[in-house]
């Protein structure tokens, strides 16, 4: 019997060391094989941020990276700067963080404010990487869209082939309320896109294509007849242009403004006023002139001068145009061409 004894403590450590060991199982496939639930029990894990110890469970890597991990009855903490991947394989399952309701923290200490909550001491928080990539606002009790962002990268499907980033909300389907994009400040209801492309601003309910409650600015801006026959050149940036003839006192002086072509620019306004013109006699073409692309090649469109017709006993003032593009030339919409006394 002491035989026999003496024989199995010889050959069973030497299978156990050379072979698998398996509880609750009679084939293991690993050196530690557990068919059933299993129990560890340790230290937990320190939280201090600077280095990882204690800890239930302690797996290293064999090639002496130092890559470890240790794990506790509530945290997992990798002990190497390599990242903690899920799933460690190439699979596309899905992974799932805290499906009971609780928080998220991405960087956080350990008591996330929000379902998910990240900090960093740097501006790079968050990265979206794909192709046309989408985030998307849902409803969780309708079942409804409500809002989104898209970065297009590539084949966008809007006519004129924009690349960039859209925010903006879906359609309405089915029993869905109006959704409209809005912005505010100081939680106060600041602009307002309608479904139907109405802007409102300082308003909730714009009855037009564009609805401004309170003040509007337009850029304003003088030019100086510093000399006869000044030029001055009206840009894209313009709206109104004061042409002042204070320092041409004699009459008969000259001042060019010079628009940009027509084409590509429809719907473009532009308010011209002309101030102390001062009066010339019939025969002299003094005044304000304006031109389009050039005074040398280009098209007089319009002058703005007051002029006397002493063989009429008439006189004639223009001093303000409207000027609107439709695509291909400068049209007049308004002046305040009038002569004295009226003559049909």
């Amino acid at each position: 019997m002491r035989i026999f004894f003496l024989l199995l403590s010889v050959v069973i450590p030497a299978a156990a060391k050379a072979q698998n060991v398996g509880i609750g199982t009679s084939s293991p496939g690993y050196k530690l094989d557990v068919l059933g639930n299993g129990g560890y029990r340790g230290p937990a894990l320190s939280k201090n941020g600077i280095r990882v110890a204690g800890g239930t469970l302690f797996i290293s890597n064999s090639d002496a990276s130092g890559q470890t991990l240790r794990m506790d009855g509530s945290n997992i903490q990798a002990s190497y700067s390599d990242p903690l991947v899920f799933p460690p394989q190439n699979l596309t399952s899905a992974m799932v963080l805290n499906p009971y309701g609780g928080n998220v923290g991405v960087g956080t200490n350990f008591s996330p404010e929000y379902k998910l909550h990240i900090w960093s001491a740097t501006e790079q928080l968050i990265k979206i990487d794909g192709n046309n990539s989408l985030v998307l606002f849902h409803d969780n009790v309708s079942n409804a869209q409500y809002g989104f962002f898209r970065a297009w990268t590539s084949n966008p499907f809007n006519p004129a082939g924009y690349y960039g980033l859209e925010m903006g909300t879906p359609p309405s389907t089915g029993s869905d309320p109006a959704k409209r994009l809005m912005f505010s400040t100081n939680y106060n209801l600041r602009l307002v896109i309608m479904e139907d492309g109405k802007v409102g601003v300082n308003t909730s309910a714009p009855n037009a294509t564009l609805e401004v409650n309170g003040s509007l600015s337009m850029p304003l801006r003088q030019v100086d007849a510093a000399q006869d026959n000044t030029t001055h050149t009206v840009t894209d940036d313009d709206f109104t242009i004061v042409a002042n003839m204070q320092g041409l006192a004699v009459s008969g002086r000259v001042m060019n403004l010079v628009l940009p072509s027509a084409a590509g620019r429809k719907g473009r306004i532009y308010n011209i006023t002309a101030l102390n013109l001062g009066q010339n006699s019939s025969n002299l073409a003094g005044g304000v002139r304006i031109y389009v692309n050039s005074v040398v090649a280009g098209t007089q469109i319009w002058t703005l001068q007051n002029r006397l017709y002493p063989e009429l006993s008439l006189i004639s003032f223009d001093s303000m145009v409207t000027l609107q593009s439709d695509g291909n030339q400068w049209l007049a919409v308004s002046s305040n061409h009038y002569q004295y006394p009226y003559q049909p």
